[in-house]
């Protein structure tokens, strides 16, 4: 973890370069939050399976909060949200009774489910994106509680692969948005997030790799081109999650989930990379498990 902290301080110096004379004012807090939000990761590191699963029902609780929140129809939002949230966890706890590959395909329909069969009255369309948010929170942390499954079953060798995803998935965002904030000029999706530009995008899939390669090779994870691949991936992966969930809150006519971290948003403003990339890592675990 000092490489990590490492990392974050030289962030936080160029970021308090890059932010002098009052320029680019949206980017300190972004990166100073993280010596709020990196010492909770660490702890849940640190407790290993037990201090996941806190880590995970602290998520799923922010995000209920949040969502709730914004919810036109509190009562049926809750009913709602208590099934998909039921569903996930009996699929995470199935335990022998499915397939690893049955379970990952399970959680992938829940935010399916929801694509079609509602009303188009105003009310009905708000708790749709928002039990569309949930859906897919319910989704991304249910891929999280089958890696944390993983570990149960593994701990050494599965835990250098969970502090690799945390790692990789937290990181990407600070490096695509630091080289965004000082090259973008090409937005790529100028309609969902008006932010993101092709030269933030590549470089945090630059860093990402370079980050995947050192940590990786560090903890004996696999190959450097199996590494590097999948440090890019990752970094991928994270920025369709950026995507997906800002496309929900554009649908939402909102900017941010909530104000609950400075300079992020909701707790889904900054998990939302996550959501995306635990499936990925789930799926690469898979298959490299069987070679």
């Amino acid at each position: 973890m000092q490489g990590i902290y490492l990392f974050l301080l030289v962030a936080s110096v160029l970021t308090a370069l890059l932010t002098r004379k009052g320029r680019r004012k949206s980017l300190a807090p972004r990166v100073y939050a993280w010596w709020l939000m990196l010492p909770v990761i660490h702890l849940a590191l640190l407790f290993q399976v037990s201090g996941l699963i806190v880590f995970t029902a602290l998520i799923a609780l922010l995000a209920f909060r949040d969502l709730f929140r914004l919810s036109l129809r509190p009562r049926t939002f809750c009913a709602v949200a208590a099934g998909f949230a039921a569903i996930s966890v009996l699929i995470v706890f199935s335990g022998e009774a499915l397939s690893p590959l049955m379970q990952s395909v399970l959680l992938l329909t829940l935010p399916c489910v929801l694509t079609g069969g509602f009303r188009r009255e105003h009310r009905q369309v708000q708790n749709l994106y928002l039990w569309l948010a949930w859906a897919s929170a319910c989704c991304g942390l249910g891929f999280f509680g089958l890696l944390i499954g993983m570990i149960a079953q593994a701990p050494e060798q599965h835990m250098r692969w969970m502090f690799f995803l945390l790692v990789m998935t937290c990181f990407n965002d600070v490096a695509q948005f630091i080289s965004g904030s000082r090259f973008g000029k090409q937005k790529i999706a100028a309609s969902i997030s008006p932010n993101k530009t092709l030269q933030g995008v590549v470089g945090g899939v630059a860093v990402s790799t370079l980050l995947a390669m050192a940590v990786g090779t560090y903890l004996q994870l696999a190959p450097v081109p199996v590494l590097a691949a999948l440090g890019a991936a990752l970094s991928v992966c994270g920025l369709a999650g950026d995507l997906w969930f800002s496309a929900i809150k554009r649908r939402l006519q909102i900017k941010d989930f909530s104000d609950l971290i400075p300079g992020h948003g909701g707790i889904l403003d900054r998990a939302d990379s996550l959501m995306l990339t635990a499936p990925a890592m789930t799926f690469f675990l898979m298959i490299w498990q069987t070679r």
